[in-house]
């Protein structure tokens, strides 16, 4: 099924957001900031705010992926994929044992291997496999992100985090057996880590933005949160994290300063 995007070319340098930021991207490619809300995406280029209208339903989450060419959002009525040329949505359930998806996701390493999840089933798609399959049940409890990241020492090309409501739990993503990361007892409402030094990562929770610079095994406060209703972060680059809240902002902090400042 396929449904037209329809798309408003806005020249200004802020936007008001009325939806909740449910997740958010980063395209080194054309240093752009990917913000999804249910109803349609929002792609900013310095200056230069473009809305894409999302599919014919609610939309639950969001990744770019093919090298930052491709949109795959989650959906209660399945995964959807659109080229960043806003041709159209088309529809990519086959293999999804239920259509209400949560999350989606990208192997960073090979950027065609896609992720979708539910509350207690993990799916993969490949182009080998040419549909999605059933991989894993998930590490458990109330999960509120994903992510896949290269860091190293994996058995395949990287690890699978998930937060969660009671802290962050991770696998190999050959789906081996997942771990919760030790004395990380926080609630998590969102997650992030840094591509180019891949063992970093950094957790939105209830006491602070967290960081970890060693794979998750020691974390520290960064610093506290600008809002409480966080609900995505993305770095940009070493120097910048961009988070989304439940209200429709996004918030820039500076790493060098600490500082944060409302960009949206």
């Amino acid at each position: 099924m396929k449904t037209t995007l329809t798309t408003l070319c806005l020249l200004l340098p802020t936007l008001s957001l009325a939806d909740s930021i449910l997740s958010l991207d980063w395209s080194a490619n054309d240093d752009t900031l990917i913000a999804l809300t249910a109803s349609d995406i929002i792609v900013k280029t310095g200056d230069q705010v473009t809305h894409i209208s999302g599919p014919n339903s609610s939309m639950n989450d969001g990744s770019l992926y093919a090298n930052n060419t491709r949109f795959l959002v989650a959906t209660a009525d399945g995964t959807f994929t659109a080229d960043r040329t806003l041709k159209s949505w088309q529809s990519f359930n086959e293999g999804l044992e239920s259509t209400s998806i949560d999350f989606v996701f990208t192997n960073v390493e090979l950027q065609n291997v896609l992720y979708a999840a539910t509350q207690d089933t993990i799916y993969k798609y490949t182009p080998e496999d040419t549909s999605w399959v059933n991989m894993d049940i998930g590490p458990g409890g109330k999960i509120t992100d994903y992510l896949h990241s290269n860091m190293p020492d994996s058995m395949e090309t990287g690890w699978i985090f998930a937060a969660t409501t009671s802290g962050v739990a991770f696998t190999a993503d050959c789906f081996c057996f997942w771990r919760d990361v030790p004395k990380f007892d926080y609630a998590v409402t969102a997650l992030t880590y840094q591509p180019e030094n891949p063992s970093w990562y950094y957790a939105a929770t209830d006491q602070g933005l967290m960081e970890t610079k060693d794979g998750a095994r020691t974390w520290q406060k960064l610093t506290d949160l600008p809002v409480s209703d966080t609900s995505a972060l993305v770095t940009a680059g070493n120097d910048i994290l961009y988070l989304g809240t439940q209200s429709g902002n996004v918030w820039q902090l500076d790493r060098q300063s600490n500082n944060w400042k409302k960009v949206y």
